[in-house]
């Protein structure tokens, strides 16, 4: 029943979906100006138990939604496991309109050729924040600006980075110096051990961050923060996917609406 509620409601938020304000004067405003993400998506083998809905989000939830509102945004995808590497369509580490980014089916978080254990998060993000740093030393050059983020989407503590915490902050606050907005959003089971390692990780990068949630209605009042934990409830464990994905896309939403002019 879960799993058919979370389709429709995924279709209510496709992008063909989502009125214009010419045709609904109280439709979310279109983001006009041009932006750039670079993303990381958590692919070792714990994703699979939740297949079904994080294909579904990761669709409709994410890429959809930011397309429909955001029209000019542009990502760079990465898939993050034991290793780093940018996930087609992007082979060749240039950005892509959200239109080309692969929309995953549930077989596809079940799949070999994805998934591998670890979770080499500090790799990723050193990677990434380098990738951005250089996106602004260019604009700057250009005279241009636009908004460039850093974004991982996981289910789990960091495991077998080559690059320690200590590297990934000194890069991160280098990106952060130059204005690169970084976005963290977790969900993982309710355990202590499980939580008490992804606080560890938050607090190595000093990362901002808001109190252990459970919905996403309880982020609504911290769409800045960098980090944000959510733990999976007894009654609904797939409520938690949803809702990581979908603070993510708000938060990227957010981060649009406050660099776009009046």
């Amino acid at each position: 029943m879960l799993k058919i509620l979370l389709q429709a409601m995924g279709k209510l938020l496709a992008a063909e979906d989502i009125p214009s304000r010419e045709d609904n004067p109280y439709a979310p405003p279109r983001i006009s100006i041009p932006g750039k993400i670079i993303c990381g998506l958590d692919l070792s083998t714990s994703i699979g138990r939740r297949s079904e809905v994080m294909a579904s989000a990761w669709e409709h939830q994410l890429l959809n939604r930011l397309q429909s509102l955001w029209p000019d945004l542009e990502m760079l995808l990465f898939g993050v496991n034991s290793k780093v590497w940018p996930l087609p369509p992007c082979e060749d580490r240039r950005f892509q309109p959200l239109s080309k980014i692969t929309r995953y089916c549930a077989n596809d978080f079940t799949q070999a050729r994805l998934l591998a254990g670890g979770s080499a998060f500090y790799d990723y993000l050193v990677e990434a924040s380098e990738l951005a740093i250089e996106l602004v030393e260019q604009q700057q050059r250009n005279g241009t600006y636009f908004p460039v983020m850093v974004c991982l989407l996981c289910d789990g503590e960091p495991r077998l980075s080559k690059a320690t915490s200590k590297e990934a902050f000194a890069v991160m606050q280098k990106a952060r110096k130059k204005g690169v907005a970084f976005r963290i959003s977790c969900f993982v089971p309710d355990h202590h051990h499980v939580v008490q390692q992804m606080n560890m990780f938050r607090d190595s990068l000093r990362l901002t961050h808001s109190p252990v949630v459970k919905t996403l209605a309880d982020l609504k009042s911290a769409p800045r923060e960098e980090f944000f934990l959510i733990t999976e409830a007894e009654d609904d464990p797939e409520e938690s996917v949803t809702s990581c994905v979908e603070q993510i896309s708000e938060s990227i939403l957010r981060i649009g609406y406050e660099n776009q002019e009046p």
